[in-house]
């Protein structure tokens, strides 16, 4: 298990800048590439504009939930492990 010792300011700043790359990288992605593949998925699949902004929203959805959880889980076991553990996830 990862060392739980406080971040210095170096630490911080560093860890905030892993954080905000690997959600750029995974989330923006994701993204990116379900936009770029939409017309053959909903071609088919037979899928509904309504039903395929469904699915993206769904996304946004779980994006937000899983913000909340990181949230309440990072006093628990560090940003850290919550960091390492979104990038295996990933």
């Amino acid at each position: 298990l990862l060392s739980q010792r406080p971040l210095d300011r170096r630490g911080a700043l560093t860890l905030i800048a892993a954080g905000t790359a690997l959600i750029a990288v995974c989330y923006g992605f994701a993204r990116f590439a379900y936009g770029l593949f939409l017309p053959p998925i909903r071609t088919e699949f037979g899928l509904e504009a309504s039903t395929a902004g469904a699915i993206a929203s769904g996304s946004y959805v779980a994006y937000c939930a899983a913000i909340i959880v990181s949230t309440a889980l990072t006093p628990r076991f560090g940003g850290r492990v919550l960091a390492v553990s979104a990038g295996v996830i990933a």
